[in-house]
């Protein structure tokens, strides 16, 4: 697991590095600056092949460190590409699975690519929209009370909203917004009964920081 975490990190700070070495036309950005991830979950769970009415799951929020690497196409249309360090979470019963406490503990990589459409790009304020497709790349899914744990990977549409707020033509302070659409499953076993579980994760992602452009 942990090489794939290196390939996750490495990946990001590679293209951060070969977008600070493009040519300096303007055309690439990168958006740098920690990010919460909040999670808006919930489950559907089978426990021994019958439904487990009632039962839940939740998802801690997370705080990480992020970039946004981004490349205008048009003056007004750019694509990016936003990773961020992966966070380590518990994974907690809730509703009539509250009794089991912390099910299981979850490492796993944030990332959306969007395409989007940035407004007054003259002037210092610059409010853009976007659309896109966000992931969610499972590194690590460690047993508690819930034991041989598998979370899948998963992906799913995305929206994104944000504004740049430029000092210069270079620098500046970014502010993104986006939210995800998409599922995953869960497996293991509770005590002696297998289980599934379908989760909704559908999390939104708050990023802030420095808007450099190159």
């Amino acid at each position: 697991m942990s090489r794939s975490i290196l390939a996750f990190c490495a990946t990001i700070l590679f293209g951060a590095v070969a977008t600070a070495a493009a040519a300096q036309d303007g055309r690439w950005y990168l958006h740098l600056g920690p990010g919460q991830l909040s999670p808006d979950e919930s489950a559907e769970i089978e426990a021994g092949g019958a439904p487990f009415a009632g039962a839940d799951v939740s998802i801690d929020s997370s705080i990480t460190a992020a970039v946004e690497i981004g490349r205008f196409v048009t003056p007004e249309i750019a694509v990016s590409l936003t990773g961020g360090l992966p966070p380590t979470e518990d994974v907690n019963g809730a509703g009539a699975l509250a009794f089991a406490g912390k099910l299981g503990e979850l490492q796993y990589g944030p990332g959306a690519l969007t395409a989007h459409y940035h407004f007054n790009r003259q002037g210092r304020i610059q409010p853009y929209v976007g659309v896109g497709v966000a992931l969610m790349v499972v590194f690590k899914d460690d047993d508690a009370a819930a034991t041989d744990l598998e979370v899948e990977n998963a992906a799913g549409p995305a929206v994104q909203l944000g504004a740049d707020l430029m000092f210069n033509d270079r620098f500046g302070a970014f502010i993104d917004y986006k939210k995800a659409f998409f599922d995953t499953e869960a497996t293991g076993r509770l005590g002696p009964a297998p289980f599934t579980a379908d989760i909704q994760v559908d999390p939104a992602f708050l990023h802030a920081g420095l808007s450099v452009r190159f």
